[in-house]
């Protein structure tokens, strides 16, 4: 039976608009021409190759290239007739207002086809041509005019492509910044079939052009120029105009470029409708044809904008790159590894013209879109799956941008692990609207640069400090989401429709969400209000005719006897589609290689409706091949198992170590031996066609040569990961890097980023028993593990170490089943399970500023006995001496009040807070537990609250309320209020502090004016009866809007606060059901802080612990905990419990399941908080704060794998015994001695240490009158040998000792100030009697025999410090920041007082050290009562320092501000810690570096410093003032709470950073 090949011509539906955009309006055309100007004429048949200058004004301030197409030139292309007047880039545009110093070009290149001679030259031959003229054009060159670039049809490919190559080019980047807008002419961006049927009639004529075969449909060159343009695009002004007339070739008529080619979709083009055909477009009757009309006002446009810029401020790399910059420090902040579009380009790619636009017909649809609605609008979208819901998400957003509408979007990925959370879709979005707003970007940039830490995981955290506190108060215009494949998202139902639900109501938000119909998601958007959303179900009915068209483009493809053939067989496969155009189309594509009706026939009689029976017929396809299945095999477990979808590169690494074959085209060999269940999308990245076709092949029961074993695939993607990181290319480096700042990571293998974050995947999956497996690791571990954790570092990224360290264990717990547990490789693995997550945690920061620091400056810093310690480096030298950990140690500080018992406590997201019996509440930062500042309330402090998103503190005691700013300076509360009874319980509710009293009553007051709100009260029952008994537990939520109550001997009440009225009860029932009073009562409330689960935990005086449905009246869990106090973590995951035994447990909330447990000293622990990561939790007991970070926590925080083939690891808690801590007396002072490695420091209990700095161990006591009683200030005075010390009592002891002999001598002088303030500096000069005594409002002057001898007392004076004159013996100075004094020892009287303009009154002189041979004085500043961080630093030129009589110099010699004042350097200066010569100062960073600069070059040029070493954030934890000391070595010495520790050769580590 013979059949013929025919085809069907179709005319596509018209378009249709959202809306009209008003028509561009005629200017008015000047026929006069200017006298100054050049004019060049080219004759018609003189289509000149190379870049052509037409016009020349005498001062051009823009440049036009007009660049043609197939087949044209770069005259012929432009010009509509014979005539050269109708030449209008040349005759034309001169002549128009605007156009007066407009200098235009054309550029021709050999693209004829109908020539006979055969070339070689393809598009990216035409590209660089173009790039090379305009490089050495004359008239170019010397310029710096904003150029514009014109392509008609594939001239617009040559211009992206030459674009993208002068951005690649640096030494062109000057030139590519001058490319302002490019205007697109009907340019296939996405190829064209006209251009497929001229690639046929070549091939008949046995004449060929590679740039016709460029211009294909699907062309993998257009392709790749898209996306290396894509790249560079966002600095451009685009301009797209298609052609919406068909033309006529021969009998038949066509669209050459079709819209959807014609246009890139991107947020900031701009599209234009034409009236015109391929060819008109770009030629023109008259200056008056309406399509001349549109381009020149467009052009007109492009005018004004750019040469009104460039007047002001001319184009250059600087202005350019800027805005680059900008994008890849947001791209970096906001973690944006690929471009937001790439996946709406792939849907519209899949889109036919004409579909999906039965949309616009739906009511809800044009209801969603209406602008005039205010508020949040929520259209949900349910459909089957594979029923086309990515494709009309596609076409949404197409539309909503040809509207001009603030369109944002996201396509969820199952597939793809980086794109199944929403925090990621959070931030595309957020990233989305910066690139549309400028004052968003500017936003979101200043988070950025004041170092806002994103929880890029927690989505809660992202939406609160992206949205709700940045984007949304900016917001004005409408905004459109369009968020795609909601049911694939992992954890969109744990918080999307709580955060919604609180939209504020002035915000104009329009979310589209397309999903499958599942009931969860029903449930999570059920509180939002029901005005708001509005759901509808996709019927196969509407998509049918879109079904038609689908079958209509592919219908040329099938062969049939005739087309009633043709159309039965459309019709019958329409029949059997369902609405699945994933099944209609891989029917299709096995059709088109049928080769007679029987097997047409049988393949449609073969394919059921599910998929399996198509997915086993392309199964068995792949089995007839005769060769090559093994490639194919690989590729199907690669495709089918990895953790995100690999790239063409990226699989080519792995399967040339996984099956040793490399692919000169691995996308060819891909399609031709398993195309029809893996494809190669447009962005190179393998993927498998549908998530159905991944299930079918791991069907444990699958008889199939192709099945996916998971344990055979996961051992062979381990062993082929493991391969690469112990490969050479991994090596750690030999010798140290110097002199730069983190080295860019080397040349690595395109696996290597997958291979670093997924082979624990992989591994914890793999066979247990393959022994080349775990010899494997060992070898990872023991040789480059170091440089793994680099590259982690250099991806910024490090919850990879945590998730690595998850599944080692995983591995760990499996392979101990059948294997030794003492072996040398289980042991290995088993102390990196723990060192992983603890690096992480400890080091995060360090290495993600450095990641190279991992080889050198971080593992001397770890305990001794871990393996990160134990790792061997060769190029090591820095050392940490001193008394050192052996292990990891779960507590992260212990805070010790000795003179007060902690009774509170709460964490915000900067800051702690501890209050104490005393009324003091002290805040510590949460990064480094760090003292800030000390709040006085005034009577003890019962309970703790910050405000979410907000700096707002509130403090509560027995009667009263005060509400801190803790940002501001003024430790002065801002609101002050009282209540007669005893507040219970409290937090923030619509931005009132909510209360609880023991009276049965609810008190609010405004935090914002601070008005008092009327009292109400709860009741038992919906009787309203007043109830006498006081509360036992109260418990309220605000995420509720509930509030739980207990009574001795009754249930727990709920009472609805939105609602205010009585609720329920829940809890323990009565043994029995029996009446009466209840023998249970709870001790402890705590509902889930998560709106999205409704639990609520209680303890009760049983010591039962239970988890409540509260309402539904249920419990979920019972067991004997024996607990008293709990809180939960801000995300809801986590519970932790403690008792009075020092017993603390840490439970997962939805299933009370332990998950740690730790022992401590017995004591009764009052309250418990986390931090607001859920990563740290707090406790205060006696007169102590412990602050937790078990690695159970940022295990939890990183979640469970959310693949099916997801384990479990033991179930067994992790048990810590923290033994009853000791509190030795803390280090408070340090000096050092000048000749000798020894340390004399000050501690605590009034006693001085001698340490030993080369071993860092102390080698002897000095004791006098040991009293609970810190050493406050520590000098040693050299021209006596004495030691001189005041306490906080203000008692002033002079030791001499004998340093060697660690012996005293004598105390030669003991005395105390009484003056009602506290000592704050000791300063003794060269005169070996006198001494000056310091107070925050007095000085005192003092000698060895006599004790004080004069005082001066200023109440309203500043805070200073004195320091020894540099130039004179018999003089002392004063110094504050705005003045200093310069007195007499002898007679302490003044000489001179100088002005010094260097500071505001908020800040004070923190320290003062001479430099520079004694030239200049080092001034630190701090805030005066805020935290101890420098805030500026000055040089006094000691010059100024005269002591002659103030009598005899000149008026002006009385002040000075010639003081520079390096702000810059300020910025990154937390502390300076001293000088290791008299130039070199050395400080503490703000991210806990130690660095250096140079005086003398920062004096003239303060560009850049040096970074050494990192110091953990726990060696300062607790502390207000860091206590350290530069030995004669350059080595630091550290007061370390109880003991000190020197690092030695850290100083020799270098990275230079530019400021």
């Amino acid at each position: 039976m013979s059949l013929k090949w025919s085809r069907r011509s179709t005319e596509p539906p018209p378009k249709r608009r959202l809306t009209l955009r008003p028509k561009p309006q005629k200017a008015t055309t000047s026929l006069s021409k200017a006298s100054t100007v050049s004019h060049v004429s080219i004759g018609l048949d003189e289509d000149h190759l190379g870049l052509s200058l037409l016009f020349s004004p005498a001062e051009p301030r823009i440049d036009f290239i007009f660049v043609h197409g197939l087949g044209g030139g770069s005259k012929k292309t432009w010009c509509k007739t014979g005539a050269t007047e109708d030449f209008w880039p040349q005759e034309w545009l001169p002549l128009e207002e605007g156009f007066a110093h407009a200098r235009i070009h054309s550029f021709g290149y050999d693209s004829v086809w109908t020539k006979r001679v055969d070339t070689r030259l393809d598009i990216d031959d035409f590209g660089k041509s173009l790039l090379g003229e305009i490089n050495i054009s004359p008239s170019l060159m010397g310029s710096d005019t904003p150029i514009v670039l014109v392509g008609h049809s594939m001239g617009g490919i040559v211009i992206k492509k030459a674009y993208s190559l002068a951005r690649q080019d640096k030494t062109l980047s000057n030139l590519a910044a001058r490319i302002q807008t490019i205007c697109f002419l009907a340019t296939p961006h996405r190829g064209s079939d006209s251009a497929q049927l001229l690639h046929k009639i070549l091939q008949m004529a046995n004449s060929s052009r590679a740039y016709v075969t460029d211009l294909r449909s699907s062309s993998r060159i257009i392709q790749s120029i898209n996306d290396e343009f894509r790249q560079y695009a966002d600095e451009l002004r685009i301009k797209s105009f298609y052609e919406t007339r068909k033309l006529q070739m021969g009998l038949t008529s066509t669209l050459i470029v079709e819209k959807n080619s014609a246009t890139l979709g991107w947020p900031k083009e701009e599209q234009m409708p034409m009236n015109a055909d391929h060819r008109s477009i770009c030629k023109f009757d008259a200056p008056s044809d309406q399509n001349y009309v549109i381009l020149r006002n467009a052009f007109v446009s492009i005018i004004q904008t750019l040469t009104s810029s460039y007047a002001n401020e001319p184009i250059t790399q600087e202005s350019s790159e800027t805005h680059h910059t900008d994008l890849k420090a947001l791209k970096a902040f906001l973690d944006i590894d690929e471009l937001p579009e790439d996946d709406f380009l792939n849907a519209e790619d899949a889109k036919l013209p004409g579909t999906c636009e039965w949309i616009s017909t739906k009511d809800y649809y044009t209801n969603w879109i209406d602008q005039s609605y205010k508020g949040l609008r929520l259209l949900w979208l349910k459909a089957k799956p594979a029923s086309g819901k990515s494709i009309l998400a596609g076409h949404i957003i197409s539309d909503l941008n040809e509207a001009r509408s603030k369109c944002s979007y996201y396509f969820f990925k199952y597939g793809d692990h980086s794109k199944t959370k929403l925090g990621a879709c959070f931030r595309s979005i957020a990233f989305q609207m910066a690139l549309r707003d400028p004052r968003i970007m500017s936003a979101l940039m200043q988070l950025e640069a004041d170092d806002v830490k994103l929880d890029l995981e927690n989505a809660r955290s992202v939406w609160r400090k992206l949205f709700v506190n940045t984007i949304f108060p900016l917001v004005i215009e409408p905004q459109y989401w369009v968020i795609d494949a909601l049911d694939e998202c992992i954890n969109a139902l744990d918080c999307l429709g709580a955060l919604l639900s609180k939209l504020d109501a002035t915000i104009s938000l329009r979310i589209l969400i397309t999903s499958r119909d599942l009931g969860p998601i029903e449930k999570e958007f059920a509180c939002i209000n029901v005005s708001c959303i509005e759901s509808a179900l996709i019927y196969p009915d509407d998509t049918f005719a879109d079904m038609k068209s689908l079958l209509g483009a592919k219908a040329d493809f099938i062969l049939a006897r005739n087309e009633q053939g043709r159309a039965e067989l459309m019709q019958k496969i329409l029949g059997k589609s369902r609405g699945c155009f994933l099944w209609t189309v891989l029917v299709v594509n096995e059709l088109s290689n049928a080769h007679g009706e029987d097997e047409v026939d049988r393949i449609l009689d073969e394919v059921p409706r599910d998929m399996e029976s198509l997915y086993a017929r392309s199964l068995e396809m792949m089995s007839r091949a005769a060769r090559s299945k093994d490639i194919a095999k690989a590729v199907l477990r690669w495709a089918t198992c990895t953790t995100r979808p690999l790239t063409t590169t990226e699989l080519d690494d792995a399967l040339r170590i996984d099956v040793g074959h490399s692919f000169a085209n691995l996308a060819d060999s891909i399609e031709t031996r398993c195309g029809q269940l893996v494809n190669v999308d447009r962005s190179g990245r393998v993927q498998m066609v549908h998530e159905t076709a991944r299930a079918y092949l791991l069907q444990e029961d699958l008889e199939s040569e192709f099945a996916v074993s998971r344990g055979t695939a996961h051992t062979r993607m381990a062993r082929t990961c493991l391969q690469y990181l112990i490969s050479d290319e991994m090596r750690p480096p030999r010798s140290r890097r110097k002199g730069s700042a983190t080295p860019a990571s080397l040349k690595r293998s395109p696996l290597s980023v997958y291979a670093c974050d997924s082979f624990s995947y992989h591994l914890a999956r793999a066979d247990v028993s393959s022994n080349d497996i775990l010899a494997l690791v060992y070898n990872f571990l023991k040789l480059n593990v170091l440089s793994w954790i680099e590259v982690v570092a250099q991806l910024k990224n490090l919850m990879a170490l945590v998730r690595a360290a998850n599944n080692l264990k995983k591995y760990l717990d499996r392979c101990s089943v059948a294997r030794s547990p003492l072996g040398r490789e289980m042991s290995a693995i088993r102390s990196w399970t723990t060192d992983l997550v603890r690096i992480a945690a400890k080091f995060g920061n360090a290495l993600v500023t450095s990641p190279s620091s991992i080889y050198w400056l971080l593992p001397p810093f770890c305990p001794i006995d871990t393996a990160v310690h134990g790792v061997s480096n060769p190029g090591r030298k820095l050392s940490v001496e001193g008394v050192s950990p052996k292990y990891w140690d779960d507590r992260f500080s212990c805070i010790e009040f000795r003179d007060s018992r902690t009774t509170a406590v709460a964490s915000g997201s900067d800051y702690f807070a501890v209050g104490l019996s005393s009324g003091k509440v002290v805040l510590y930062s949460c990064a480094t537990c760090q003292q800030y500042k000390v709040l006085d309330h005034g009577e003890q402090i019962r309970l703790l609250l910050f405000e979410e998103g907000s700096t707002l503190l509130v403090s509560c005691g027995n009667r009263s309320i005060q509400v801190w700013d803790v940002a501001c300076n003024d430790p002065v509360p801002i609101h002050q209020f009282t209540t007669p009874q005893r507040i219970l319980d409290l937090t923030i509710i619509d931005g009132s502090v909510t209360v609880a009293l023991s009276s049965n009553r609810i008190a609010a007051w405004n935090i914002q004016n601070g008005a008092t709100e009327p009292e109400r009260p709860w009741y038992d029952s919906e009787s309203n009866t007043a109830l006498r008994l006081v509360p036992s537990a109260v418990s309220i939520s605000a995420e509720h809007q509930m509030m739980a109550i207990s009574y001795r001997g009754r249930p727990i009440i709920l009472w609805d606060l939105r609602e205010d009225t009585y609720y329920g009860n829940c809890g323990k029932k009565p043994p029995g059901g029996a009446s009466g009073p209840y023998p249970y009562w709870a001790t402890a409330l705590v509902f889930n802080p998560n709106q999205a689960i409704d639990l609520l935990a209680a303890t009760y005086q049983d010591g039962d612990l239970v988890l409540l449905d509260p309402f539904s009246d249920r419990i979920m869990v019972r067991f004997r905990a024996d607990c008293h106090t709990l809180a939960a973590s801000p995300n809801g995951r986590l519970l932790v419990s403690a008792n009075s035994l020092g017993v603390i447990q840490v439970y997962e909330f939805d299933t009370l399941k332990v998950l740690y447990r730790i022992q401590t000293q017995a004591c009764d622990i009052r309250q418990l908080a986390f931090n607001r990561e859920g990563l740290r939790f707090l406790d205060v007991r006696g007169t102590q704060c412990n602050i937790w970070e078990p690695p159970i926590l940022l295990r939890e925080h990183v979640g469970n794998e959310t693949n099916s083939d997801s384990l479990s690891s033991s179930t067994q808690p992790a048990l810590v015994d923290i033994s009853a801590p000791k509190t030795p007396p803390k280090v408070t002072a340090i000096v050092l001695h000048p000749t000798e490695n020894i340390a004399i420091c000050g501690n605590d209990d009034r006693t001085l240490t001698l340490y030993q700095l080369e071993t860092g161990t102390s080698i002897g006591d000095l004791v006098h009158n040991r009293a609970s009683c810190a050493i406050r200030t520590l000098i040693l005075w050299d021209v006596n040998n004495l030691i001189l010390s005041a306490d906080a009592s203000n008692l002033i002891v002079a030791w001499r000792v004998d340093l060697l002999q660690s012996e005293t001598t004598a105390i030669t002088f003991e005395g105390r100030l009484n003056c009602g303030r506290s000592i704050v500096q000791l300063c003794a000069g060269k005169d070996p009697t006198r001494f000056i005594v310091t107070t925050h409002n007095s000085d005192h002057l003092w000698s060895l025999s006599s004790q004080e001898i004069d005082s001066r007392i200023d109440a309203s004076r500043r805070t200073g410090q004195w320091i020894q004159h540099p130039r004179s013996d018999q003089h002392v100075l004063r110094v504050e920041a705005t003045s200093l004094c310069i007195c007499c020892w002898d007679d302490w009287t003044h000489t001179i007082t100088v002005d010094l303009d260097v500071a505001t009154s908020a800040l004070h002189v923190k320290s003062l050290s001479p430099c520079l041979n004694g030239q200049y004085i080092l001034i630190e500043l701090s805030e005066e009562y805020g935290a101890e961080d420098t805030k500026s630093l000055h040089l006094l030129p000691t010059s100024i320092l005269r002591t002659d009589d103030a009598s005899a110099l000149a008026p002006h010699d009385h002040s000075t501000n010639a003081i520079p004042n390096f702000a810059t350097l300020c910025e990154h200066i937390s502390h300076v810690l001293g000088f290791s010569n008299d130039s070199t100062m050395i400080f503490l960073s703000t991210n806990h570096w130690v660095c250096s600069i140079d005086l003398e070059n920062l004096y003239t040029n303060p560009s850049s410093y040096s970074r050494h070493f990192f110091v953990p954030y726990d060696w300062f934890s607790g502390v207000r003032n860091i206590v350290c000391g530069v030995s004669r070595d350059r080595s630091l010495v550290f007061a370390r709470h109880d003991a000190v520790s020197c690092v030695r050769g850290g100083l020799d580590y270098v990275e230079v950073v530019e400021v």
